[in-house]
């Protein structure tokens, strides 16, 4: 026997998500981890070959990509528990963050292109977590379902790897390699604007709306002050 709940768009048969929602998350996940996939493998080569930067520069961009996970939780997180739908949020990070992508595909100048890559790890970190989220609010049967759908996720990540190195940059070497490899930033861009568009036809995700206001960035300090906990923090950043 088929129930439908509304605008959630599943199917309750054996306990299992209708066909059309698994096929929606599955091109969510592949749309997510596509736009990462396409320049996180080479970029960093292609700020230290093709921009030139010194050493140090490549090193603090590669660092301004890993505050993401660092400062997104206090901001984004905030965002969808209290105010906004989660896929809405993460339609809006896409579409910054892929503007943002084709900035840098033109930009060279190392503290543009650092200021750029810390921004953008701010938007795009959050959306891996949310995704998921939103997935697991969704689905009948999550552990059965989920772990299907994130793997179209992996399939994102290597697909633009392929496209990238087979097609475009295929046969290029020295000072044509450099210049082209600017594109998988345009890819990751493009692909972020499609995500973007295609959040704002997923099923509606509203904000949990907790009835007690609580301040996270408060709880956190206030944890702080258990010595366990503040030395697991302490560890997790050596």
């Amino acid at each position: 026997m088929a129930m439908a709940t509304g605008g959630n768009d599943v199917a309750l048969v054996a306990g299992r998500s209708s066909g059309a929602l698994l096929s929606r998350l599955s091109v969510m996940m592949f749309l997510q981890y596509f736009v990462q996939g396409a320049y996180l493998p080479v970029a960093s080569v292609y700020v230290e070959k093709s921009l030139g930067f010194p050493a140090w520069a490549v090193g603090a961009f590669a660092s301004a990509l890993a505050v993401g996970p660092v400062v997104a939780p206090f901001i984004v997180g905030q965002l969808v528990d209290r105010l906004f739908a989660t896929e809405r949020v993460v339609a809006a990070c896409h579409l910054v963050g892929g503007v943002l992508m084709l900035w840098l595909s033109r930009e060279s100048s190392i503290s543009l292109v650092i200021a750029i890559g810390t921004v953008y790890s701010v938007l795009y970190v959050p959306t891996m977590m949310l995704t998921n989220s939103l997935a697991f609010q969704h689905l009948k049967n999550s552990n059965l379902e989920f772990p299907w759908i994130r793997a179209f996720g992996t399939l994102g990540f290597i697909v633009p790897a392929y496209l990238v190195e087979l097609w475009w940059l295929r046969g290029l070497e020295g000072p044509p390699l450099d210049k082209a490899r600017s594109i998988v930033f345009v890819f990751s861009g493009l692909a972020g604007i499609a995500m973007a568009c295609y959040c704002l036809t997923l099923p509606h995700t509203p904000p949990k709306g907790r009835a007690e206001r609580t301040y996270a960035p408060g709880i956190v300090l206030t944890m702080l002050r258990n010595r366990d906990f503040l030395v697991l923090v302490i560890v997790s950043f050596l």
